[in-house]
């Protein structure tokens, strides 16, 4: 859905003289979306090294772990279509996803997890296993991997047996679950080519032009109230640009770059 994957948007120079004025962008979002939330920050072609990403976050049943230096340093138009690409995606497939992401089988780039997103089934995931005996009593008795008469397995060290099973098909306890390799042949699918030219949002919104009346007011501030600041124009509730909001947990947001 629309609202389950944001970026948090500040102006740059604003954040640093400590103004914490916010926009949430919902992703995937248009070029126009992006250009509304821009104008709010006071953020234009004039000043494009304002715009600065410090945050994402998720839904709370559709959450998916990112280092934070791939939104903060990264591409908008690749974080657009990731956004595209997950919002595809089954819960139970983002589930496996995350533990991937809190595994030594994480990706390297945001180029690589886009990747993953084309090949949900090249990892086969077991939520709620978090040690090796716990692993050894799924592969003995609920894998259907190991045929047995079952008073043999009575005797059967499950501690020894999960560690000896996940160090042969290299599967790795997470946070979360048991994941390993499925076998299935991985398809390289985005990583080194160009993002779709729907997703490619970036761009600034070019600075409105002040009417002459303006312009005379401007001069003479004895003949109208001081131009509006950006701390005014955003008051200490963030702007939130989607269509409705829910409850989700904001991921790493507020951090000088």
């Amino acid at each position: 859905m629309k609202d389950d994957f944001t970026v948090l948007i500040q102006n740059r120079t604003e954040f640093e003289k400590g103004n914490p004025a916010t926009v949430f962008l919902s992703l995937p979002a248009t070029k126009e979306e992006l250009h509304e939330a821009m104008k709010a920050l006071n953020i234009t072609a004039d000043n494009p090294q304002d715009f600065f990403l410090n945050g994402y976050s998720t839904a709370d049943n559709r959450r998916i772990e990112i280092p934070f230096d791939w939104i903060r340093d990264g591409d908008l138009d690749r974080i657009n279509y990731l956004a595209s690409r997950l919002e595809e995606m089954t819960p139970e497939q983002l589930e496996k996803l995350d533990a991937v992401m809190h595994s030594d089988f994480k990706p390297e780039s945001l180029d690589k997890l886009i990747d993953h997103t084309y090949n949900t089934d090249f990892y086969s995931y077991v939520p709620g296993i978090l040690s090796y005996k716990e692993l050894g009593d799924y592969f003995l008795n609920d894998s259907g991997k190991v045929q047995m008469p079952e008073e043999w397995k009575a005797g059967i060290d499950k501690e020894s047996f999960g560690f000896n099973a996940a160090l042969h098909e290299d599967g790795k306890l997470t946070d979360y679950g048991y994941i390993a390799r499925s076998g299935t042949d991985w398809k390289e699918v985005y990583a080194g080519q160009e993002t779709p030219e729907r997703y490619r949002i970036m761009s600034y919104p070019e600075a409105g032009r002040t009417a002459p009346a303006q312009e005379e007011k401007e001069a003479d501030p004895k003949e109208g109230a001081a131009p509006q600041d950006i701390a005014a124009a955003n008051p200490s509730r963030p702007i939130e640009l989607t269509a409705q909001r829910r409850y989700r947990s904001l991921q790493n947001a507020q951090r000088k770059s």
